[in-house]
């Protein structure tokens, strides 16, 4: 699993884009037929499971804006959770930890 962002808390227009590779061979997954869902602990320590957007089903790309209320300072950690066509779940081995600045109020 490879991502690339930084966010401010509170931000809506904010996507995490995450590519889905084999550990072994690093290879992307196919993720033809399968869910993709973003898990992590929200700021009121509630489970939280969304459904990412399969952006490239070859190349393994997916993504997930954030929605209101769902970013928090100053770190945030996630899992992903990938269920294939035939319901076979492949979580991410390594946490995704994402920083996340605190908004400047003037």
């Amino acid at each position: 699993m490879s991502t690339s962002n930084d966010f401010v808390a509170d931000d809506t227009g904010c996507t995490l884009s995450a590519t889905c590779t084999d550990k072994i061979s690093g290879m992307p997954i196919n993720l033809t037929g399968a869910t993709v869902n973003l898990n992590w602990m929200s700021s009121a320590n509630v489970a939280v499971t969304k459904t990412m957007v399969i952006d490239s089903v070859t190349k393994g790309k997916v993504s997930y804006k954030f929605l209101t209320g769902e970013l928090y300072a100053p770190l945030m950690k996630l899992e992903v959770v990938v269920t294939d066509a035939a319901s076979k779940k492949i979580t991410s081995l390594d946490e995704v930890v994402i920083k996340v600045r605190a908004r400047i109020t003037p």
